[in-house]
């Protein structure tokens, strides 16, 4: 009876001590962190979250040391770097191509087992993808609209959009699909229903707020206005308005900015502000909305 109580009690202070390896402890500035396992082996990945934002730490033996890479004025000084090449020195790895992103200090953790034949247990790659949704008002003056708006009037417009981000593999980048709605007003007869796919690069991102520029890839529009005739030098008559549609691989570009506000975010965009391969009116592009985006 003594030697079965002493054998539970071996097999589970063996499973806490495997349980405190998987999950250890890294200290910085008097708080302790609660280290995520990735990969875990003789050259192991953690990671925790803070704020919203992945730090990423290697260890090797007793050691775990953060994976760091600070900027001097406009240049980043990519300390990992010199970690990981001390780490893996025996093995030879290459450093030069390593990002400071989970994808990326997976394939080097993995690659130095492969090469020193050591083993490693890894975690399955979760689906990081976000899903966002938003609605957006404002107003435009329709510049790409040159037939249709000579005067430059403005008229009010609502955008809703759904967006595709990978905060933790991609996330200076971002796929959003939209739907964008502009309105007649008694100066303008005009309205047009879009639907366009969109590219942004987030060029500023934090946990609190980022700024991206914007790109239309392909729009579709139908377009709606009263049906005139306007007759040519040569007497011949053109008809313009009624329903038109109008697909385009458009390129309009546009900037925008989300505040973190509650459970999502706060958005105002410039859109369409510049394109290299569609006629405007001659106007300055004044394309403005403001919104609220969240997270499904």
């Amino acid at each position: 009876m003594k030697k079965l109580i002493l054998l539970c009690f071996i097999l589970f202070y063996s499973s806490f001590c495997l349980l405190a390896q998987d999950s250890p402890t890294y200290t910085f500035d008097g708080v302790s962190y609660d280290l995520k396992t990735e990969i875990a082996g003789t050259l192991s990945l953690y990671y925790i979250v803070v704020d919203g934002n992945y730090q990423y730490f290697i260890g090797k033996g007793e050691a775990i040391v953060p994976l760091i890479n600070t900027k001097n004025g406009d240049t980043y000084q990519e300390e990992y770097k010199k970690v990981l090449r001390d780490l893996s020195q025996q093995e030879g790895l290459s450093v030069k191509n390593v990002k400071l992103t989970r994808a990326s200090l997976r394939r080097f953790v993995k690659d130095y087992h492969l090469y020193s034949g050591e083993a490693y247990t890894a975690q399955l790659v979760k689906n990081a993808v976000e899903y966002r949704v938003g609605l957006q008002v404002g107003f435009t003056n329709n510049i790409f609209t040159a037939s249709q708006n000579p005067n430059n009037e403005f008229t009010p417009q609502f955008t809703t959009e759904f967006e595709l981000y990978d905060p933790i593999n991609l996330k200076l980048h971002a796929v959003l699909f939209q739907y964008k709605q502009t309105f007649s007003t008694s100066a303008l007869d005009f309205s047009f229903s879009q639907f366009s796919i969109n590219y942004r690069f987030k060029f500023w991102n934090t946990s609190r707020f980022s700024f991206y520029v914007n790109n239309k890839l392909a729009t579709f529009t139908i377009s709606q206005s009263p049906e005139r005739e306007i007759i040519e030098d040569d007497e011949s008559i053109t008809t313009l308005g009624g329903t038109n549609f109008s697909f385009q691989g458009s390129f309009i570009f546009g900037l925008g900015a989300d505040i973190k506000l509650g459970p999502g975010w706060l958005t105002l965009n410039y859109n369409d502000a510049f394109t290299p391969v569609i006629d405007d009116n001659g106007e300055f592009p004044l394309d403005i909305t403001a919104g609220y985006r969240i997270k499904l």
